[in-house]
């Protein structure tokens, strides 16, 4: 992504100007159906650029519409001409042009933003199936689930003992790369004994993690203290996060879905306040970028969410899987089997650990693929939408 020529799109063209020049590019009535309905002017313009470089249209037809625009002024068209010249290797007018030229000139562009994109996922990947060979951002997504030895999702008690005596041992034992908890652990001063005696479990759960060299983020519990506190210094004795995440998202990333009153969401903040989101912190751990993730604004758009869970940008598992058994189904997110795709990937990874079942008022994670919607998620936040959102991130900005 190009932030220059994002804040000159804001800084040129309002809002229904800006769709409708993306509109009249080829193929502009499937790009502005892409684009969110509901968005500040600065994230429309940063979100139309995320867009068309993920679909290869930062392209000569789109410099030459932007020159054409009536009333830019000739510093404003000189201005067009030297981010053409930075993203395209050439000027957008360039004598001679010829569709092969165009051609020519956006496999320099994709050139140039493959080396931004080199912390990402293979863009041209996502409107189909991925083949073996595509490459995926190593995150896998473990789900709870209902099975034998598997707490309920309204146990919360049971889910937090269970997270820190067997799952979290379990994934030390496979030497992943990092844990994300989607879970809000929310500490409470009226407490049940079994619910504080629960977060102690956990806690040693997360101390042992670290000692063995393993960062573990959980979720800020929206109107609540969290159960642990983020460290202050690298110590792995500590029973403490590596980093807490903000997992709420607001109505400027959705859309009206088929259904009627029910948001689907288009896009993704990578800092919805003062904390990073979910999947922003998923793309810096699964980019390999070093340091602690800071917190950025914006927000990415979301592409096309391929149909099986298993032809995803990211692995799926399940925690029996995880821990050594077969998983038989139904998938908790939308009843349907068979839910298992292969033998999970966890070694190096960075593996988030959600919950796909929904109960109301539990405070356990939920996640609603959108069956009935194919280019969205229903508006629940979730382990396994976050995944798909950190494939989508155009770059990871180290610190």
């Amino acid at each position: 992504m190009s932030p220059n020529l994002a804040d000159f799109l804001c800084r040129t063209l309002a809002p229904d100007e800006l769709r409708r020049l993306v509109s009249n590019l080829s193929g502009g009535a499937d790009l502005v159906a892409d684009l969110p309905e509901r968005a500040t002017p600065a994230q429309l313009a940063h979100e139309v650029v995320h867009l068309l470089s993920r679909r290869g249209r930062l392209d000569a037809e789109f410099f030459e519409a932007l020159t054409d625009l009536p009333g830019l002024s000739q510093a404003k068209q000189a201005e067009v001409r030297d981010l053409a010249a930075s993203i395209l290797g050439k000027s957008p007018r360039k004598e001679g042009s010829s569709p092969w030229n165009r051609r020519r000139a956006l496999g320099i562009s994709l050139g140039f933003l493959g080396v931004v994109a080199a912390t990402s996922v293979a863009w041209w990947a996502w409107d189909r199936p991925p083949s073996p060979q595509a490459r995926t951002l190593p995150v896998t997504v473990v789900l709870f689930h209902d099975g034998p030895g598997i707490p309920k999702a309204d146990d919360l008690a049971g889910t937090r003992t269970f997270l820190g005596r067997t799952l979290l041992p379990a994934l030390v034992e496979a030497r992943v790369g990092a844990i994300l908890l989607d879970f809000g652990i929310r500490r409470s001063d009226d407490a049940t004994p079994d619910l504080v005696a629960a977060l102690g479990v956990l806690g040693e759960g997360i101390r042992a993690a670290r000692a063995a060299g393993i960062p573990v983020v959980a979720v800020q519990p929206p109107g609540g203290r969290p159960g642990f506190a983020v460290c202050a210094a690298q110590d792995p004795q500590e029973t403490c996060l590596d980093a807490l995440v903000d997992a709420r998202l607001d109505a400027s990333h959705t859309r009206e879905g088929p259904k009627k009153g029910v948001p689907v969401l288009v896009a993704w903040p990578g800092c919805p306040d003062t904390l990073p989101s979910l999947a922003y912190v998923l793309a810096w751990y699964g980019s390999k970028t070093t340091g602690k993730p800071s917190c950025v604004h914006g927000s990415t758009v979301l592409p096309p969410l391929p149909a099986s869970p298993c032809h995803r940008p990211y692995a799926r598992a399940w925690v029996a899987e995880v821990l050594g058994s077969a998983f038989t189904g139904p998938d908790p997110a939308d009843g349907r089997t068979p839910a298992t795709c292969a033998p999970p990937e966890l070694a190096g990874r960075t593996v988030v650990v959600g919950d796909a079942r929904w109960v109301e008022g539990s405070g356990a994670d939920a996640l609603t693929l959108a069956s009935e919607e194919p280019s969205g998620y229903s508006l629940v936040a979730g382990a396994e939408a976050a995944a798909f959102a950190a494939a989508s991130m155009v770059q990871v900005s180290p610190p």
